[in-house]
């Protein structure tokens, strides 16, 4: 040892101490000796000294050596205590002995006692430094183990938990640490497997680490666990033992099945998305819907709404739900403000969302709108059931069947433009009918009768009624033009521009009127129908802009089109404003429908028409939309 003792030596003879303090020292150097009279001064000085043993004489002055050996276990249980006395018996020794000395040692002559005696001191003290470094090292153990941040248990040879941390308890299904103390370390380790407890044993026998790989264990609830564990070999309470690090997987393993979940559940929900797709009426897609979010998204309480005159109008739900009622937009509580605003909601607790008003004792909400169609809603009675994940896959299947309903809606409305044309183009074939036959014919005659009786007389008044029969004839004509143009175009050719346009401008009674087409690239047209805009557009500018007007055909710069001009007098801007308007006409005897059929031909090949002042005051038409070859 190289350390100092300090000896506080307890004998109601000074001498005597001074002897042993003596020939102590002349045999080991590492002895501080402090002397004591009596014991309570043997106690005074415990209490200021540091003390590392006592010896102590039986009789004492006051108290005895039991008695004095009684105080100072109650002050200081650990330190050594060895009774040197020179009378006593074994009941002496037996009553030192049972409360707590050291040792026992009797007073003789011979030189060696003090050899023994101190042997005696250095065995004690070397005894209670060894059980201090052992309880420090466990103290210092046990703390490690309850600071650790993973789980940790201590198992005896027994296996009998003797300690535990809190994180263990936490991972058992424990409210507190001491719940799990002298229980089977069974429950810690991997289920229906044999072998683990054997080597188990093979840690606490051959002291050689094993580890568990990822397996399965129950808590105490009896809820199913997952975890790695780690079996090492250590020494607790001087025992062996054996000490088990889990590692706990069990969050792991359950973000790992709802991904998979998530997976299979997008997936299907893909697969829905094809067979509403193809559904044909919106009322299958409700359907399909409600019954997705069931099967697949495990949602017992749903509805989908559709939105008629402000109004929520119920168009399916699950079999579970049944308290549900219709109500306006504005008291329709968060359905309706997700409709409005088109943003999804996320509630946890109804009661704490001003909004939701819940219909029914409902507390978690997730509510999608369906674009301008309508709301789909789940709902739960318990709080805090739906995620964020729940709420994008509910968006995923809201947003397959908000594009289906899309498409029946335009389709539906298509439906109905379509019979609202045939009606119109039946009338306007019986239209045509009627002018072609039933006025042309009546006309013709008139004309040719006119054309007599200008043979046989000379009047004035005949040429009046010859030209009102031609404007009849013209009126015909453009009526009947406008009827049989039809919708849009079908097939469309490669056309060039200056070509069809130097064409028209034959067609028509330019007088001295000048045209001058801009060269570019073919276009897609149907060359009928690009005629009669064109000879239309030409007939105008003549008619509106003088015999001497120029005309220019051109194409545009920033769009993808091309624009016809003049240079004549051009229009007001309230003119411009009802110029296209079919039957509006600024001359007298002027049909108004030479620019309809312009707008009518343009529309047929999808381009827009629009009209604005040219740069040298006249008229300036531009069609935009137009494909180039």
């Amino acid at each position: 040892m190289t350390r100092t003792i300090q000896l506080l030596h307890v004998d109601d003879d000074p001498d005597f101490t001074e002897l042993t303090a003596e020939f102590i020292r002349r045999k080991y150097d590492a002895f501080n000796i402090i002397q004591a009279i009596d014991a309570e001064e043997g106690l005074s000085k415990l209490q200021n000294e540091t003390i590392d043993c006592i010896v102590s004489d039986y009789k004492l002055p006051g108290m005895d050596g039991v008695a004095f050996l009684k105080k100072v276990m109650q002050r200081s249980p650990d330190i050594p205590f060895i009774l040197f006395t020179g009378k006593g018996s074994e009941a002496i020794a037996s009553e030192a002995i049972s409360a707590g000395a050291t040792d026992y040692f009797r007073k003789e002559r011979i030189e060696s006692q003090y050899e023994l005696l101190a042997n005696r001191v250095l065995n004690a003290v070397s005894a209670t430094d060894a059980r201090k470094r052992v309880k420090s090292r466990t103290q210092e153990y046990r703390m490690l183990v309850e600071e650790a941040p993973v789980p940790m248990l201590v198992v005896d040879t027994n296996h009998t938990i003797r300690y535990v941390n809190a994180h263990a308890a936490e991972v058992a299904g424990a409210d507190t640490e001491s719940e799990l103390l002298d229980l089977d370390i069974g429950m810690f380790l991997p289920a229906n497997d044999d072998s683990a407890r054997s080597q188990l044993d093979t840690v606490l026998q051959e002291r050689t680490p094993v580890e568990f790989t990822a397996y399965e264990f129950m808590d105490l609830q009896g809820n199913t666990r997952h975890g790695r564990g780690t079996v090492v070999p250590v020494t607790f309470d001087e025992e062996r033992a054996a000490q088990l690090v889990i590692s706990d997987l069990t969050e792991e393993k359950r973000q790992e099945q709802r991904a998979k979940q998530r997976h299979n559940q997008i997936t299907q929900l893909h697969q829905v998305g094809f067979d509403i797709a193809g559904s044909k009426s919106k009322q299958q897609v409700y359907k399909l819907v409600v019954d997705a979010a069931e099967r697949i998204l495990d949602l017992d309480l749903c509805i989908v709404d559709s939105v008629i005159d402000d109004s929520l109008v119920v168009e399916a739900t699950s079999t579970e739900l049944t308290e549900y009622e219709a109500s306006p937009l504005g008291e329709a509580g968060i359905a309706g403000t997700a409709f409005k605003s088109g943003d999804s909601y996320l509630v946890n607790d109804s009661h704490e969302h001003p909004e939701t008003r819940p219909v029914g004792d409902y507390r978690s909400v997730i509510t999608v709108p369906m674009g301008d169609i309508g709301v789909f809603q789940a709902t739960a009675r318990e709080v805090g059931v739906f995620d964020e994940r729940d709420l994008e896959l509910v968006e995923l299947l809201v947003g397959h069947a908000t594009q289906t309903l899309v498409r029946i809606e335009q389709q539906e409305r298509l439906r109905e433009q379509r019979d609202q044309l045939r009606l119109e183009n039946k009338r306007l074939d019986q239209f045509a009918s009627i002018v072609s036959h039933d006025i042309r014919n009546p006309l013709n005659v008139a004309q040719l009768r006119l054309e007599l009786a200008m043979d046989e007389y000379d009047s004035d008044h005949l040429d009046a009624v010859a030209r009102s029969v031609d404007r009849m004839e013209t009126l015909t004509d453009e009526l009947l033009a406008l009827a049989r143009m039809g919708d849009a175009v079908t097939e469309q050719t490669a056309i060039d521009l200056g070509s069809v346009t130097n064409d028209c401008w034959l067609n028509v009674d330019t007088g001295g009127a000048t045209v001058t087409v801009s060269d570019g690239p073919p276009i897609l047209a149907a060359e009928t129908r690009l005629q009669q805009l064109l000879e239309n557009l030409l007939r105008n500018a003549v008619e509106h802009g003088g015999e001497d007007v120029t005309v220019r055909v051109g194409f545009l710069e920033d769009a993808e089109g091309f624009y016809v001009e003049d240079n004549g007098k051009g229009m007001t801007a309230s003119v411009r404003e009802q110029a296209l308007e079919s039957g509006f006409s600024t001359q007298d005897g002027g049909t108004g429908f030479g620019l309809a059929i312009v707008v009518r031909a343009a529309e047929a090949h999808g381009w827009e028409v629009t009209l604005d002042e040219s740069t040298s005051g006249g008229a300036r038409f531009e069609f935009t939309g137009v494909e180039f070859a």
